[in-house]
């Protein structure tokens, strides 16, 4: 065995050094200004989320193949978060009583995944998220495009590098040209709006977000819902966009 400790990162994750940091803040800067022109509030939260809610409302590929769990002391199985929509819904719903709806979020989220490292794809990951919580006007999917081609903008996108790929037809529906005037260009790499339409379909279908007393267990905290809950789940789920670094 070597009497040297290795000095690369662990397998999948990065280093950024100081030239490299400095790049990486003043993109980020730019792409917050945007969000922020449009009225959405930064927020994070923990890194360490239970494994439960991952295998509850997470695919079955992260839940089964990409999740990093751990067992700790006290015999709870928490996990690096994969993705931070469960995060969001739990903090949405546990906080519900006091907001205001629609509420306009986003955050850079620091991920982590089990896979195969390749180009474009670590195992530690930044996310940027936009949601938007509590509209079910199409207008909302209108308006994630629009700050998302901001976005891009800000950071010196032209229109023929990128295209808009929404995961399901009923929110190509709602944005389409003849409502909206949208009309994708350019081929190649894109952001994926890989959740958006899903994600609003999902707002839309149920009532206003549960109040904290609705989203808690006395005995436990917050907790995933039961079939039976999906419905006011589904109420706390987002119109949203998801680019990935």
């Amino acid at each position: 065995m070597s009497r040297f400790l290795p000095t690369a990162p662990y397998r999948g994750t990065r280093d950024f050094l100081p030239p490299e940091m400095s790049v990486r803040q003043q993109v980020l800067h730019r792409l917050y200004e945007v969000a922020e022109s449009y009225g959405y509030l930064r927020y994070d939260g923990p890194i360490l989320e239970p494994a439960e809610i991952y295998e509850a409302k997470s695919g079955q590929e992260i839940a089964e193949l990409q999740l990093y769990t751990l067992t700790d002391r006290g015999g709870r199985r928490p996990a690096l978060r994969p993705e931070m929509t469960p995060s969001v819904a739990r903090m949405i719903a546990g906080n519900a009583g006091a907001l205001q709806f629609p509420v306009r979020r986003y955050c850079n989220a620091n991920c982590h995944r089990y896979e195969r490292p390749q180009r474009g794809r670590t195992r530690e990951h930044w996310q940027i998220n936009v949601d938007i919580f509590g509209s079910d006007s199409p207008n909302a999917d209108i308006e994630i495009f629009s700050v998302v081609h901001d976005m891009m903008a800000a950071i010196g996108a032209t229109r023929d590098m990128y295209v808009l790929r929404p995961a399901t037809g009923s929110c190509w529906r709602a944005s389409s040209p003849r409502s909206s005037g949208y009309r994708p260009t350019g081929s190649g790499p894109c952001p994926t709006s890989s959740t958006a339409g899903k994600r609003r379909r999902a707002t839309s279908s149920g009532p206003t977000p549960p109040t904290p007393a609705s989203a808690t267990s006395s005995s436990t905290g917050w907790r995933p819902p039961s079939r039976r809950a999906r419905t006011r789940w589904r109420a706390c789920r987002p119109t949203s966009w998801t680019g990935r670094t």
